[in-house]
């Protein structure tokens, strides 16, 4: 299994984005500010931009896999019937 971090905007949109849209489950729920959604072997592990999330916390440079961080911008996706 793969868990990755993902800051966002707005956790409990971003959980809904994931188990309406893209076939996730919910694995935590801790909202407002941290959930989990898994997929076969993926986790997301959403976190808020504040908060106890620690999506406001700097990425650790000590640590190489910690400091790279990629965005993702969609401007609309189809919505299955």
């Amino acid at each position: 299994m793969v868990t990755v971090r993902y800051i966002v905007m707005d956790v409990p949109e971003s959980l809904e984005f994931y188990t309406k849209h893209l076939g996730f489950t919910i694995a935590l729920d801790a909202r407002p500010g941290f959930a989990v959604v898994a997929r076969g072997p993926l986790q997301l592990a959403l976190s808020g931009v504040a908060g106890q999330g620690g999506g406001s916390r700097p990425m650790s440079a000590t640590w190489p896999a910690r400091s790279r961080a990629c965005e993702l911008r969609v401007r609309a996706f189809a919505t299955r019937s």
